[in-house]
């Protein structure tokens, strides 16, 4: 037998298996379960499967045949978290630690009129970024946890230890309703138990995703968000996605202290491409282009950023959350400000702004601009002399030092 006739058929047996134990319960193809199936009653560490599957209503049928649920194409999200609900189960009712594992989704697209409801211990995988569509149809309520609505959003506020990866996330225009693509919250006055036995930290993820189409308005009136995290989300963690023609902000962290944005390409955004108003964050590796507010704004103190670009937006960087420490920002060919730096005790090193011709402008207003006299400032950097009609805007206050090429020299004692 050779190697991948062998793992034909391993796929094979494995999904008969958990084909069968569905078929055992009476599992009903694009609806919830009505109960524990063997599957997660009385599970014990010997007995647990790798896998809980669902199939997409355009799957093709030998995938549907070795599926535990299969979708119909309309109220998709209720067998979708039907298997999420099954794989939470052990032998401790919402502890991450003894959860089933995982929830595949196959390829194709899944049309959810509501939210899909992440459970502790549960890691939700697509086909990839571009196979599996999680699609919005007229969600307008804010079912799960917090009051903000999103296509995929956490079961309730004591929600940890879960997240997902490896899907489209597709706001559907107008069609789609008022939810933002992802929105994770936490109850702040009561800390989350079980993970591990107490932990205070929701511990969530989401990674490998791609996002776009959440235009039109959101909930009362404000635009539709990608990646929301808010209210305690300690320990949120964001990374390799790209998100895309949002109404809102690309990413947005909210209440979310000791959390990390990593390696997202942001563009087409009306708001702040990442918009950080929590401490002690770190934002590492990402992009922001075609942002009609700013492409990064730094609000947050205790930050650290890093190796971070903005492209043809209306502002680079705006920065105003310290004590911070940046180092390595091009802020390329936008329209108002390369950077603005409004808040004491920052520390930039290694920045550049320039114009470029053919970009999104016709030319620059300012490079950097200093509002309200910062105190503790220490920058080193550039500005470039073409395009940018003013260099340098304002001053640092007492006991900076800032040095930008192309612009000025200032050293307050």
């Amino acid at each position: 037998m050779t190697a991948d006739k062998y793992q034909s058929d391993r796929r094979r047996v494995v999904g008969a298996a958990f084909a069968g134990i569905a078929s055992g319960v009476g599992l009903a193809v694009g609806t919830a379960a009505t109960g524990p199936s063997p599957a997660s009653a009385g599970v014990g560490t010997g007995s647990r499967p790798l896998r809980i599957t669902v199939a997409a209503a355009d799957a093709p049928a030998y995938i549907k045949a070795d599926a535990n649920y299969v979708c119909t194409g309309t109220d998709d999200q209720i067998a979708i978290n039907a298997a999420i609900a099954e794989a939470a189960t052990g032998p401790i009712a919402g502890s991450s630690e003894r959860a089933l594992n995982a929830v595949e989704l196959s390829g194709g697209q899944f049309y959810c009129s509501g939210a899909v409801l992440l459970r502790s211990g549960v890691d939700v995988m697509g086909a990839g970024m571009y196979a599996s569509v999680l699609r919005a149809v007229g969600i307008t309520t804010a079912t799960g946890a917090g009051t903000r609505v999103g296509l995929v959003k956490l079961f309730d506020l004591n929600t940890h230890g879960c997240g997902l990866h490896g899907f489209t996330l597709e706001g559907g225009g107008t069609g789609g309703g008022t939810c933002d693509a992802l929105v994770y919250c936490n109850d702040g006055s009561a800390n989350p138990t079980g993970y591990p036995y107490t932990s205070p930290d929701p511990d969530c993820y989401a990674y490998n995703l791609f996002i776009r189409g959440f235009r039109t308005a959101g909930v009362g009136g404000a635009g539709r968000n990608g990646l929301y995290a808010e209210t305690d989300m300690r320990g949120t963690f964001f990374h390799s996605c790209n998100v895309r023609d949002c109404s809102g902000d690309g990413v947005v962290l909210n209440g979310t202290p000791d959390s990390h944005v990593d390696r997202i390409h942001i563009g087409g955004i009306d708001g702040y491409g990442v918009n950080v108003s929590s401490g002690n964050n770190k934002v590492t590796n990402c992009k922001a282009y075609y942002c009609n507010i700013a492409g990064m704004r730094f609000a947050g103190g205790r930050g650290t950023f890093t190796c971070l670009e903005v492209q043809d937006s209306v502002v680079g960087f705006d920065i105003s959350g310290t004590p911070a420490v940046i180092a390595g920002l091009t802020a390329d060919t936008c329209r108002d400000d390369g950077v603005i730096i409004q808040g004491t005790g920052l520390s930039l090193d290694g920045f550049q702004v320039f114009w470029r011709s053919g970009g999104r402008y016709t030319s620059q207003l300012r490079g950097v601009t200093f509002t309200g006299s910062p105190a503790e400032v220490t920058a080193i950097g550039r500005v470039a002399t073409n395009g940018i009609t003013t260099k340098v805007t304002g001053a640092p206050g007492a006991n900076s030092f800032v040095r930008i090429a192309g612009g000025a020299l200032y050293a307050v004692g």
